[in-house]
C-alpha cells in the first residue's frame, strides 16, 4: 500500500464530511487507506467517519497531541504516512494524486502542502502555511510535542507540493466557542511543557501566538523576548520569527519606531534574503505611512511589492518556509500595501506614480468589501481632483457595482462643488456612451444646460427627467434648480417633492451647486401675478409658500429682494391657512394648533395686516421663535412696515448718512424680533448718540419695552 492518510477528530460533525468528501478521489485513485482515531466525540463524528472508512477507533484523550498521532501512525500500512486536520478541505487533489501516481514520491523522503488558514469570511483573506505533513514510513519516524505535533526528524528531499488545504478551524465568525475552547486547551498544555522545558523557544512561539489572537500584547511581548533569547543561543532560523513577532506587536501597539528598530535589527542580523523579508518590508511600509514618512513608506513598499512578485514565482522558498506563516502574501495584505503605496505617492505629489498604482488592483475584485471601496473611490478622485484628469472618470462609474455608485456619487458631488473640476467632470460623463440611469442623465442635464447654448434647452428635457425619476432624492437637487431657472412647470415638481423636504432638497444640501438658487426664486416669486395665490391648488400654495420661506431664511437676499418676496410668501400662507383651517383656528389665542411651519405664514401674514407697530413686532418676535433663520428678514420688515406707515414725509433722496442709520435701525429692530434685547438697547444707545434727533428713536424705545 502506498499511502496512509491518518486523522485524529472530536466532535467534528461540521466539518468533517466535507473534509472527507474532498479526500475521496485520493483514496479511490491512490493505493491508499483511511485511519481515524476519535478523542471523544459526543456529536456524530464517529458515525460520519464509519461511512468512509472501516479503520474507526477510540483513543482516550491524555492531552497529548503527538500521542494521537502516534496512535494512527501505528496502525498505517502504506508506504507514506500523511496527517489530514477534520477542518482542512482539499478543493484540488489532484497534485496529491499525480505524486504519488506518477512515482515521483520515490525521490524523496518528506512532502508539505500548503495549509491556507481562512480568517475571515471569503477565501480572499487568510495565511499560508507549509505544513509538513507527508513522510515516508520508517521505524524511526514518530510524532513529538503535545500541542502543534511534528514528525521527531526533518529529512530530505523534502517535496513541496502545490496542494492547498483551505483550513476553517479558526474562523471566527463561524468558530467562536470552539476557538475559546481551543485557546483554552492549548494555553494549558504550552504552560505545562514550558514548565517542563523552559529553554525551548518554539514553545514561546505558539504562546505568542495566543496572547496575541487575545490582543494581550504586553503577555505577547514577554513571550517573544524569551523565545528570542532562547533562539538565538541555539542560533535556529527560529530567530527570524521572533523577529518579526516582536515588529508586529509594536506596530499593533502604534509604536512604530520601536517596530522600525526591530525591523532594521533583522535585516542586520541576517545575512541573505529569506522568506520573512516579505513580511519585514510589508510591516516596515505600514509602520513608515502610519508615521506619516511617506518616502520611507514608499521605498519599503516597493521593496515589498518586487520581493511579492519574486516569492510567488517560486523564489526565496528556503527552509525557513517550514516555520513560517505566510501573512502578507494573500491577497488582501497585497491589496492594502499598494494602496497605502499609491496614497504615499499622491502625499507626495508624485500623481503618475500615484495612478499607476491605484489601478494595479482591480476594484471588481473587491466589490464586497464596503470600507476598501470607498476608500480606494476616494483615493482615485483625490488623484483626478489633483491633476484635474477625470477621463477615467465613466469608465470607473461602470466599472463599480450598483451600491458603490451611490459612495462614487457622493464622491462626484464634492468635487463638481469645485469650479475648476465641474466642467472637467460633465464633459467627461457628456462624452461617454454609459449606460442611461437617472444620475447619468442627470449628469447630461447639468453639462447641457451650463455649458451648451442655453437656448437650446427646452422644457421638455427637464421635465421628462422629472417624470422618469420614481423615487426623488436630494442628489437631484440641481434638476430641481435648473427647472426652477427655466421656468418648467411647477406643479410636475410639486407633485414629486413633498414641501417639507424642499430645504433638504435645496438650501441644506450638498448637491445643489448653484448659489443663485433664492434670487431664482425671488424672480420667480415677481414673476407670477399678484392675483394668482386664490387660483392655486392647496397642495401648491404650501409648495410654494414652503419654498419662499427658504429662500428668505438663506441670508442670501438682499433688503430690496426681501420685503416683495416676504409679502408673496405671507400672501400665500394667508391664501392655504384660509383654505385648509377653520375660522375658529386661525384666530391669535389658537393659532398654536396650526403646524409649525406654516404657523411662521400665520405670523408674518399677521404682522402685514398689523397697524399697531408693537402688535407687528410681537408676531414678527413668533416668526422667529419659530423659525430663527428669519431673525434677519423680521428685522428688516419691522423697518420696512415702519416705512410704510411713514409714507410721504420725506420727500428728498437719502443721503450716504440717511442711509447708514436705516441699517443702524434695522438692525435694531432686528434685535428686538430675535430678542437680542441688550443688544438692541446698546446699539439703540450708540445712535442715540450719533443722531439724537431723529424721530424713530422714539418708536423704536417703544418696541424695546
Amino acid at each position: 500500500m502506498t499511502l496512509t492518510i491518518g486523522m485524529i477528530v472530536k466532535n467534528e460533525e461540521k466539518y468533517l464530511r466535507c473534509c472527507l468528501d474532498a479526500l475521496l478521489p485520493v483514496l479511490r485513485q491512490v493505493d491508499s487507506e483511511l485511519i481515524i482515531a476519535d478523542t471523544g466525540s459526543t456529536d456524530k463524528t464517529a458515525e460520519i467517519a464509519t461511512e468512509f472508512t472501516d479503520q474507526v477507533f477510540s483513543f482516550d484523550w491524555c492531552d497529548d497531541f503527538s500521542a494521537a498521532r502516534n496512535a494512527t501512525l501505528q496502525r498505517a500500512h502504506g508506504e507514506w504516512f500523511m496527517a489530514v486536520d477534520a477542518d482542512e478541505f482539499f478543493e484540488d487533489t489532484s497534485a496529491l494524486i499525480c505524486f504519488f501516481n506518477s512515482g515521483d514520491y520515490k525521490n524523496y523522503n518528506m512532502a508539505t502542502f500548503i495549509q491556507r488558514s481562512i480568517t475571515k469570511a471569503g477565501s480572499r483573506v487568510y495565511n499560508d502555511l507549509n505544513v509538513l505533513r507527508l513522510a515516508k514510513r520508517t521505524s524511526e519516524i514518530h510524532y513529538i510535542r503535545a500541542v502543534h505535533e511534528q514528525f521527531n526528524i526533518v529529512q530530505g528531499p523534502i517535496k513541496c507540493l502545490q496542494l492547498f488545504a483551505y483550513h476553517y478551524g479558526y474562523l471566527v465568525s463561524e468558530n467562536k466557542e470552539v476557538i475559546e475552547r481551543k485557546k483554552k486547551r492549548n494555553m494549558q498544555i504550552l504552560l505545562s511543557e514550558l514548565a517542563k522545558n523552559p529553554c525551548k523557544a518554539v514553545n514561546y512561539h505558539y504562546l505568542f501566538q495566543l496572547y496575541f489572537m487575545d490582543g494581550q500584547y504586553t503577555e505577547a511581548l514577554k513571550c517573544c523576548k524569551t523565545g528570542l533569547q532562547y533562539a538565538k543561543e541555539a542560533n535556529g532560523m527560529r530567530q527570524f520569527v521572533f523577529y518579526k513577532n516582536i515588529a508586529l506587536i509594536y506596530y499593533c501597539m502604534k509604536e512604530y519606531d520601536h517596530a522600525l528598530r526591530i525591523i532594521d535589527t533583522y535585516f542586520s542580523a541576517r545575512e541573505n534574503p529569506l522568506a520573512f523579508d516579505l513580511e519585514m518590508y510589508c510591516l516596515q511600509g505600514h509602520a513608515f505611512f502610519d508615521s506619516s514618512d511617506f518616502k520611507a513608506a514608499i521605498d519599503a513598499f516597493e521593496a515589498y511589492i518586487k520581493f511579492y512578485n519574486e516569492y510567488k514565482q517560486g523564489f526565496h522558498h528556503g527552509s525557513e518556509i517550514l516555520i513560517y506563516t505566510e501573512n502578507s502574501s494573500n491577497p488582501l495584505a497585497f491589496r492594502d500595501a499598494v494602496f497605502k503605496l499609491a496614497s504615499a505617492y499622491l502625499k507626495e505629489s508624485d500623481f503618475p506614480s500615484a495612478k499607476h498604482y491605484a489601478g494595479m488592483i482591480a476594484i471588481s475584485d473587491w466589490s464586497a468589501d464596503d470600507a476598501y471601496i470607498s476608500k480606494r473611490l476616494t483615493l482615485e478622485m483625490d488623484i483626478m481632483n489633483s491633476t484635474l484628469d477625470f477621463s477615467t472618470l465613466p469608465e470607473l462609474y461602470r466599472q463599480v457595482s450598483e451600491r458603490s455608485r451611490k459612495v462614487l456619487e457622493e464622491l462626484i458631488e464634492k468635487s463638481i462643488k469645485k469650479a475648476q473640476c465641474r466642467e472637467h467632470i460633465l464633459t467627461e460623463f457628456a462624452k461617454a456612451d454609459l449606460e442611461a440611469s437617472n444620475y447619468t442623465c442627470l449628469m447630461t442635464l447639468r453639462y447641457r444646460f451650463q455649458f451648451c447654448n442655453t437656448d437650446g434647452f427646452t422644457h421638455k428635457e427637464i421635465e421628462n427627467f422629472i417624470h422618469s425619476v420614481t423615487v426623488w432624492k436630494p442628489l437631484y437637487a440641481d434638476a430641481v434648480y435648473i427647472a426652477l431657472r427655466i421656468g418648467s412647470d411647477i406643479n410636475l415638481l410639486s407633485q414629486k417633492i413633498d414641501p417639507y423636504d424642499l430645504d433638504v432638497y435645496l438650501f441644506n444640501s450638498p448637491f445643489l451647486h448653484f448659489d443663485d438658487l433664492p434670487q431664482v426664486i425671488c424672480d420667480l416669486s415677481q414673476a407670477l401675478p399678484a392675483q394668482l395665490p386664490g387660483k392655486l391648488s392647496l397642495s401648491l400654495q404650501i409648495w410654494l409658500s414652503f419654498l419662499y420661506l427658504w429662500a428668505l431664511g438663506s441670508g442670501k437676499l438682499s433688503e430690496a429682494d426681501v420685503v416683495p418676496l416676504f409679502y408673496a410668501y405671507a400672501q400665500l400662507s394667508a391664501e392655504y391657512i384660509r383654505g385648509v383651517f377653520q375660522g375658529w383656528l386661525i384666530t391669535g389665542q389658537n393659532a398654536h394648533l396650526i403646524p409649525k411651519l406654516i404657523r411662521v405664514g400665520y405670523y408674518c401674514s399677521a404682522a402685514l395686516q398689523e397697524i399697531d407697530l408693537t402688535q407687528c413686532r410681537n408676531h414678527l418676535r413668533a416668526v422667529v421663535q419659530l423659525y430663527p433663520p428669519l431673525a434677519g428678514v423680521s428685522g428688516i420688515m419691522l423697518g420696512a412696515i415702519y416705512n410704510k406707515q411713514h409714507e410721504g414725509k420725506s420727500k428728498h433722496d437719502p443721503s450716504e448718512l440717511e442711509k447708514y442709520a436705516t441699517i443702524i435701525k434695522n438692525n435694531i429692530r432686528r434685535f428686538i424680533v430675535s430678542n437680542q434685547l441688550e443688544r438692541a438697547e446698546e446699539t439703540l444707545l450708540s445712535y442715540e448718540e450719533l443722531c439724537p434727533d431723529d424721530a424713530e428713536i422714539a418708536d423704536l424705545k417703544m418696541l424695546l419695552k
